[in-house]
């Protein structure tokens, strides 16, 4: 082995299998995970984590630091691929479920938040039902 390199663990899976068509896939979270903005004339990227699990999506946006609820955004992938239709209040349970492997998936991954600039502190993920 090399000298002096540093190993760090993979997080992903082996695809080739499946485009062989000789294997499957496990279904499982796939995180997305966008700390900061993109600078004042950046492409308009706002902070944001989001987690596509089976056909859902959840979009946690980090803009409400201060709210007592986090701005949270659910779609169903399969029948709204262009997130038109925000089914938190239709799906209450399914937002809850993604809101706790959501919180789960930062933590195990040990994702950097965001840092609000006024206070200095981390957000936090209290906000996301990580029970």
């Amino acid at each position: 082995g090399a000298v002096g390199r540093q190993v760090f663990a993979k997080f992903g899976v082996d695809l080739a299998p499946l485009l062989r068509g000789s294997g499957t896939v496990a279904d499982r979270p796939i995180l997305f995970h966008q700390p900061h903005k993109w600078g004042p004339e950046g492409p308009g990227i706002e902070p944001f984590s989001a987690l596509r699990l089976g056909d859902w999506k959840l979009i946690w946006f980090h803009d409400d630091l201060g709210g007592a609820s986090p701005r949270l955004e659910l779609y169903d992938a399969a029948q709204d691929c262009e997130e038109i239709d925000e089914r938190s209040a239709k799906d209450p349970a399914k937002r809850a479920e993604l809101e706790r492997v959501l919180a789960e998936t930062l933590r195990s991954a040990g994702a950097q938040l965001p840092t609000d600039r006024a206070s200095g502190v981390a957000v936090s993920l209290t906000p996301l039902r990580a029970k």
